[in-house]
């Protein structure tokens, strides 16, 4: 049998985690395509990636949507970074690519303009 303190932070970690998932009106939104060609081009992985950089550094405040096509399929797997009004698109994404993304931007506040749009 578990205690209240305990049944209290397994909630508190679960909510956590699901905060990745579910848009907050002034959070970070980043959008991986998850569409056919996405998904043919390693998608599934990008969003694992993202997924596992952002527990990893116990960034919650981001949150992680999965949409379909945007019409660039010759330079999927991609993603969004929305931050307000402001849309910055990566594309041709690896892991290495998603580490960078997430320190430099979604941590740091600075675009990788290398790899953006």
């Amino acid at each position: 049998m578990k205690t209240v303190a305990e049944i209290d932070a397994i909630r508190d970690r679960t909510k956590k985690m699901l905060s990745v998932r579910l848009p907050g009106a002034n959070a970070m939104k980043l959008i991986v395509r998850m569409d056919e060609c996405g998904l043919a081009k390693g998608a599934r992985e990008i969003m694992n990636a993202f997924h596992a950089e952002l527990h990893g550094r116990d960034l919650y405040n981001v949150s992680v949507l999965a949409l379909g096509c945007k019409g660039d399929c010759a330079n999927e797997p991609m993603a969004e970074v929305l931050e307000g009004d402001a849309v910055t698109v990566y594309r041709n994404l690896d892991a290495a690519k998603v580490r960078r993304i997430v320190v430099e931007h979604i941590v740091g506040g600075v675009v990788c303009a290398d790899l953006a749009n």
